[in-house]
């Protein structure tokens, strides 16, 4: 079986290991925090191995509720190379103020805030005339759990038009129990609702989900679709549109949470050099990341801290301070681990760069045209 990178944006969402105390309708999560154990330690392992994989793009952190723990939130954080997001109903604690300066002073790209015209919270949450203090850009993500009526979604959002909040989106989304491929793309009455009322932008997505924009003088508005399944498979393909891990660590290639050691396998890139790999000779990509990895595996022990790596397919590394090659992005000069390493007094040696496997050469038995496949 070969699997393929599917969306662009191909993201890893992570189940933070401590539960909320919500009951939402559409929420298929809970049963999760009743039914297995959490794990933080077994979570960090997953992340530390899928931050290695450069077809995951982005990390998203839900739950549960992600600020319920802002010291467990921060060991996750820490640990996360790629630009994180974070799904949240932000609860009305009394250290609201504390949160709030937590994510402005964070690495967070991004916080996707939940609010529903019809399906309330068991707790109270930060009301919209609080969202201004939140400097990071906001989704506001409203599920329609009921008869979209147009009317009532203008009078929901009424009160954020005198906000004037920079760097946020309102995302309206279908109930996914309710989209099929066959359906996907469909303009329904919910689209031909906003057309109505907002000024059109462009239609975005994937194979599993749709996104058409709006907009008006003070919102853009997000129309998403997307499906409940996010594997797509087509004969021996399988196409990754989401990448998910558990509260205890397992990993997944979609929600119905069902194990798959083929895609485990493409995930962490754990191919040996012997291994077959003829039916991804197609994903040149992924091939130059197998050999690039088992490169740097090879020069782990050859190399001291400081030291530059000059890959197979040209990417350049430096191997840090323990002993982890770090990629360097895009020139030598405005690297920030380079100029780390200016700062410390370490002169980064260059290692001569080896040739790129051909047809006729290879490393180890790694070939351009697939892994042992010659």
């Amino acid at each position: 079986m070969r699997y393929i990178q599917g969306r662009d944006n191909l993201s890893c969402t992570i189940f933070v290991p401590w539960d909320c105390n919500n009951h939402c309708k559409f929420c298929t999560s809970k049963a999760m925090y009743k039914t297995r154990e959490c794990s933080m330690d077994a979570i960090l392992y997953q992340i530390k191995k899928i931050n290695e994989n450069p077809f995951i793009k982005e990390f998203v952190l839900t739950g549960g509720e992600p600020l319920a723990d802002i010291n467990k939130l921060q060991i996750l954080l820490d640990a996360i190379e790629k630009p994180v997001y974070v799904n949240t109903t932000f609860p009305l604690t009394e250290n609201k103020d504390e949160i709030i300066k937590f994510l402005n002073n964070s690495n967070i790209a991004g916080i996707n805030i939940s609010r529903h015209i019809h399906q309330g919270f068991y707790e109270n949450v930060l009301p919209f005339t609080e969202f201004y203090k939140i400097k990071i850009p906001i989704k506001m993500n409203v599920v329609i759990s009921q008869k979209f009526d147009i009317n009532e979604f203008m009078e929901f959002i009424e009160p954020l038009r005198c906000l004037n909040l920079d760097k946020f989106l309102i995302c309206l989304r279908a109930d996914y129990r309710n989209i099929t491929k066959d359906n996907l793309k469909n303009r329904d009455d919910v689209f031909d609702s906003l057309m109505d009322k907002f000024e059109y932008l462009y239609s975005g997505g994937c194979m599993v989900c749709n996104d058409d924009r709006f907009y008006d003088d003070d919102f853009t508005i997000s129309y998403h679709r997307g499906m409940e399944q996010s594997l797509v498979s087509y004969g021996h393909r399988r196409y990754v549109n989401d990448v998910i891990v558990t509260i205890d660590g397992m990993v997944y290639p979609d929600w119905n949470f069902v194990s798959d050691i083929g895609f485990e396998k493409w995930l962490f890139g754990a191919f040996d050099l012997d291994d077959d790999m003829s039916e991804y000779e197609k994903d040149t990509k992924y091939i130059e990341w197998i050999i690039d990895k088992k490169y740097l595996e090879m020069q782990k022990d050859k190399v001291n801290k400081g030291e530059i790596i000059f890959a197979p397919s040209g990417e350049v590394y430096v191997m840090d301070m323990v002993g982890k090659p770090q990629k360097l992005h895009p020139s030598l000069e405005s690297s920030a681990h380079f100029k780390f390493y200016q700062r410390n007094g370490i002169h980064a040696k260059f290692m001569e760069r080896p040739p790129y496997p051909s047809e006729k050469q290879s490393i180890g038995g790694c070939y351009s045209s697939g892994i042992g496949s010659c």
